[in-house]
């Protein structure tokens, strides 16, 4: 199902970024930035998080313990849990990281049935990593962050994660205060958005829907975690970063700098092939408006024919336009090979025809996709269909 239009987070008090963390969990202090050897500098100020990925990754001390349930498993009785919450930790994590703190007590063992697969959420997922780190960086008495983002996993307004899969959602973004519009180039799903809003209060109400309507999108969530993403500290730093320099100044949070910080991260990765972009800036055909083309593809694939002086390529309206919603058309082989092909024969008659052709295909499939996710049958049969189609899709795109 889409997320519901209303994207506000419960509004929750947190105290000033500037306190120390606490001296009772050395395991879990960020380890020491130093902006001279940080293979990340840049002139922003490093968060807390992004000092504790930093650190960890050069050996430093605030490693995580090696979570054995990441995957969800079976038959397991000893899992933990904070009261009235479906959060569960797993011994390990819980040992390493809870038994020896003030919070040990806050946490029961409790029986899930075993045949059920359950993942540890400490483990697995890095927002409750994250709102430990927050609780130590803020000297909290309590573990509320955790619970707020266990809140947020729960509430049926919202469905979890996808990870780094594309799919049709009604997505989130910033608005960019100069432009007016919604960033195209960022997309966030409603769970990592709340979560954001929910760890960092004073950016409540940051995140903005992607486009008008209800119109569901294929995207990828820029949010989604995995072990080696550096773009997710990245991005999350720029968050952070951006609250808690407010919080210093005690004034609103800068997010101007904030839209072009998350911009700035998004450009210049891969090209978004297939993935929808509303209000984006394309090259586009003069006689062909259907072939839109990002920067990136543009100046690997049609600039050097330009130099050429090829008039296929001529054929491009000299600057970029800016579109409701687009996807480029040559990130693939097969398309980067008829566009050659056109240019070698000066042929924009059957560059066309190639380019129609493909869109409509695109048009349909993407469609048949919508409605199996809409549905939302996680069946066998679904996913027979939806394996189908995208094979489909591979042999046209």
């Amino acid at each position: 199902m889409p997320e519901p239009p209303q994207v506000k987070a419960a509004a929750v008090e947190q105290p000033s970024p500037a306190a120390p963390p606490r001296e009772t969990c050395d395991s879990w202090k960020p380890a020491p930035f130093d902006p001279k050897s940080s293979r990340f500098y840049s002139e922003r100020p490093a968060g807390s998080y992004r000092r504790f990925s930093e650190g960890n990754e050069a050996g430093g001390c605030g490693g995580l313990p090696e979570c054995p349930r990441t995957e969800p498993v079976t038959g397991m009785t000893d899992w933990l849990t904070l009261p009235r919450t479906g959060f569960n930790i797993c011994p390990t994590c819980y040992q390493a990281v809870f038994a020896k703190s003030e919070f040990r007590n806050h946490f029961q063992p409790i029986l899930r049935p075993t045949n059920e697969a359950i993942a540890c959420d400490f483990g697995s997922s890095p927002w409750y990593r994250i709102a430990w780190l927050l609780t130590l960086k803020h000297e909290r008495r309590d573990l509320r962050l955790l619970h707020h983002v266990t809140n947020v996993a729960a509430s049926p307004r919202g469905e979890p994660c996808p990870g780094n899969r594309k799919v049709a959602r009604n997505w989130l973004t910033v608005n960019d205060p100069y432009t007016k519009r919604p960033m195209t180039e960022f997309t966030v799903c409603y769970q990592c958005a709340m979560t954001v809003e929910a760890l960092l209060p004073n950016l409540a109400g940051l995140f903005v829907q992607l486009g008008p309507g209800s119109q569901p999108t294929r995207q990828v969530c820029a949010l989604h975690f995995t072990p080696k993403r550096r773009q997710f500290v990245q991005f999350f730093d720029a968050l952070e970063t951006t609250s808690d320099t407010a919080y210093t100044a005690g004034q609103a949070p800068d997010i101007a700098g904030l839209a072009q910080e998350l911009r700035r991260l998004s450009v210049g990765y891969p090209c978004r092939e297939d993935s929808p972009v509303h209000g984006g800036l394309w090259h586009v055909m003069q006689s062909l408006p259907e072939l839109t083309v990002c920067g990136a593809c543009f100046d690997e694939v049609v600039r050097p024919r330009l130099d050429e002086g090829n008039s296929v390529a001529q054929n491009f309206f000299m600057s970029t336009q800016r579109l409701p919603v687009a996807t480029c058309q040559l990130y693939s082989a097969r398309m980067r090979d008829i566009f050659q092909r056109a240019c070698r024969r000066r042929d924009r008659d059957y560059l066309e025809a190639k380019v129609l052709e493909r869109r409509t295909i695109e048009t349909d499939i993407y469609d048949e996709l919508l409605k199996l996710d809409r549905a939302a049958r996680n069946d066998a049969r679904s996913e027979k269909l939806v394996e189908r189609l995208v094979s489909e899709w591979k042999r046209w795109e």
